[in-house]
C-alpha cells in the first residue's frame, strides 16, 4: 500500500504443507512439513517450519518446532538468514 492506502502492487506466496501421523504409534506421533515461498516479486526468499507433536494424554502435547528462513539479504524471508528457531512446547488443551 502507498500512502493513499491503495495497493501498489500485487503479492504472490506459494506453501506446501505435507503432514502425516505415524499409525506405529497409535497416531499420538505426528509431523507436519511447510514450506512457504514469493516467487515472483522483489519479496523472494523461504520459510520453512518442521513440526512434531505427541499427544502425552488427552489434554497434554509436547511439540517440538523448527523454523528456518533463506534468501538474500533484502529479500522478505533472506533478512532473517541466520535466525533460524527451535522451540519446544508443553501444550495443555482444555
Amino acid at each position: 500500500y502507498d500512502n493513499n492506502m491503495t495497493i501498489r502492487h500485487v503479492e504472490i506466496l506459494f506453501i506446501w504443507n505435507i503432514s502425516q501421523a505415524i499409525h506405529y504409534f497409535d497416531d499420538r506421533l505426528r509431523y507436519s512439513l511447510t514450506w512457504y515461498y514469493f516467487p515472483w516479486s522483489r519479496m523472494n526468499g523461504w520459510k520453512y517450519k518442521y513440526d512434531i507433536w505427541y499427544e502425552i494424554s488427552d489434554h497434554i502435547n509436547l511439540r517440538v518446532r523448527y523454523t528456518g528462513y533463506s534468501g538474500h539479504q533484502d529479500e522478505a524471508y533472506g533478512m532473517y538468514d541466520d535466525w533460524d528457531n527451535l522451540g519446544i512446547e508443553l501444550v495443555y488443551e482444555f
